[in-house]
């Protein structure tokens, strides 16, 4: 699975998120503060993978990244 190298750097777009089976779409200050908005969000419209909001907006974002973006690991 990828991972972000330095989950305290901001990304490439910023800490966002769209949860793609709701069109919701996130915003946060931090990795943190956006995986806690996306888990109530999965909790609450009893979507799943609440556990795995972290790596799910880390792998967004890399997908979204600019190809020449390096800040992540496998």
């Amino acid at each position: 699975m990828r991972r972000l190298k330095d989950p305290n750097l901001w990304p490439p777009g910023g800490w966002q998120f769209e949860e793609l089976c709701t069109g919701c779409k996130f915003r946060g200050n931090s990795l943190a503060d956006l995986a806690e908005k996306v888990r109530l969000h999965r909790e609450s419209n009893a979507l799943g993978r609440e556990d795995m909001a972290l790596e799910d907006i880390q792998e967004q974002i890399i997908l979204r990244a600019p190809e020449d973006f390096d800040g992540w690991e496998e």
